[in-house]
């Protein structure tokens, strides 16, 4: 080793214009390979972002398929008090049906959420486009393909409706751009209570907890 040390100082103080060029070069190429780390790393972090971080990450749903997942609020208890890693958590009510407005009749997917935990999640409030607003009771926001293709405009009043012809009117506050095209064809959001007015659930029952994590 001591030979070694020996033999690069006399090559390197040999020649002292050859010793800084060598010196510069080795410089350059660790300041690029750091360049190079920390913009795939940031890369990385911006594809997560772009692809899972305005969805559910874990979801939580009742043992049998299509029943609900009652006593929703103790299994939230559980969940805040136990796992700080959630940094988002949301329970929802989501029923397929139909939609009607001016005898414009299509399919939708009524999403019921406590609106200001989903927006943790979803960041639905900044997804609705130019002129529209997060609903109230018996408001709903659209998906912007859906509304368009009905032409339906803010502040129109639709029916809702379910396979079984049950039936509930709301007013359209805004229309939603979620990126996803198959979710901006689909979806009609609104609150926990119209999905329960309307699909016939108890207060105490919802079809999943939704979350994100850190």
């Amino acid at each position: 080793m001591k030979l070694a040390f020996q033999i690069a100082l006399r090559f390197l103080t040999s020649n002292k214009s050859q010793a800084i060029l060598i010196t510069l070069g080795i410089a350059i190429g660790i300041s690029v390979q750091i360049f190079i780390g920390s913009l795939i790393e940031g890369l990385q972090i911006d594809l997560l972002d772009t692809t899972i971080g305005n969805v559910s990450q874990v979801t939580i749903t009742a043992g049998k398929r299509n029943e609900p997942l009652k006593d929703y609020k103790d299994i939230e208890s559980f969940i805040i008090d136990e796992y700080d890693t959630v940094s988002g958590l949301s329970p929802t009510l989501t029923e397929g049906g139909f939609m009607l407005y001016d005898n414009n009749f299509d399919q939708m997917l009524y999403r019921g959420f406590e609106l200001l935990s989903a927006d943790k999640i979803y960041d639905f409030s900044n997804a609705i486009l130019p002129g529209g607003s997060m609903p109230k009771e018996n408001e709903v926001l659209m998906g912007a393909a859906l509304a368009n293709n009905n032409e339906v405009s803010i502040g129109d009043t639709i029916t809702l409706i379910t396979a079984e012809r049950e039936t509930i009117d709301v007013v359209v506050t805004g229309f939603i751009d979620l990126k996803v095209a198959s979710l901006n064809e689909l979806w009609v959001v609104g609150n926990l209570d119209i999905a329960r007015k309307l699909f016939n659930y108890e207060e105490n029952e919802v079809t999943a907890i939704e979350m994100q994590i850190i």
